[in-house]
């Protein structure tokens, strides 16, 4: 018997290697290298996919925070590309990996309510569009996303207009401050030619 800090899938490997019985036996040592090197990537890309859930559980913990620092902000885009990328090299190898279609749709999800956040309405459009292509389930969640983004566009126009309206306000401000000093300068000019005449 194996001890139990040994993987399930190494001891199954191990008896098969080991069986008493040669037709359970691996038929030959490629089949059994073949299964070791299986082994092996599917270890590797469980650590990956761990690490990714890791990243992206930090990048919502971040999220959950009512106010974002610039540091924060830093840190959740480079959170997100690694985890992006973590998700990604598990998919190269095992492109049916659900877990890892699950954690890049999480990861996309969590940029674009980001995004959204952060009124990058570009941005967040553009992960839309990868959450419509990537998306595993209902249709739903990409619904609301498109209504929070919509939701976004008619803050920031409003923002917009509201910013145009003061720089309107604040330029016609200084152009009326501006000619009132021009008047100012055309008296004093005036009333210094009175003086030279005199």
């Amino acid at each position: 018997e194996y001890d139990e800090s040994v993987p399930q899938d190494l001891k199954r490997i191990c008896r098969r290697a080991m069986s008493k019985e040669p037709s359970a036996r691996f038929s030959s040592v490629a089949e059994l290298r073949e299964a070791l090197e299986s082994y092996i990537e599917q270890r590797a890309s469980a650590a990956i996919l761990e690490a990714g859930d890791r990243l992206v559980e930090e990048v919502e913990e971040l999220l959950e925070r009512s106010v974002l620092t610039e540091a924060d902000s830093a840190r959740i885009h480079a959170l997100a590309i690694e985890c992006r990328f973590a998700y990604q090299q598990v998919l190269e190898s095992t492109p049916d990996s659900r877990p890892a279609w699950e954690g890049l749709v999480r990861c996309i999800e969590a940029q674009f309510s980001h995004a959204v956040a952060e009124g990058n309405v570009q941005s967040a459009r553009m992960l839309l569009d990868e959450l419509r292509e990537f998306s595993l389930g209902p249709q739903e969640r990409v619904e609301r996303f498109e209504e929070e983004l919509e939701v976004a566009q008619r803050a920031l126009a409003s923002r917009q207009d509201e910013l145009s309206t003061q720089i309107q306000y604040t330029l016609m401000e200084r152009l009326q401050a501006a000619e009132q000093r021009v008047v100012a300068l055309e008296k004093e000019l005036g009333a210094c030619r009175s003086g030279e005449e005199s």
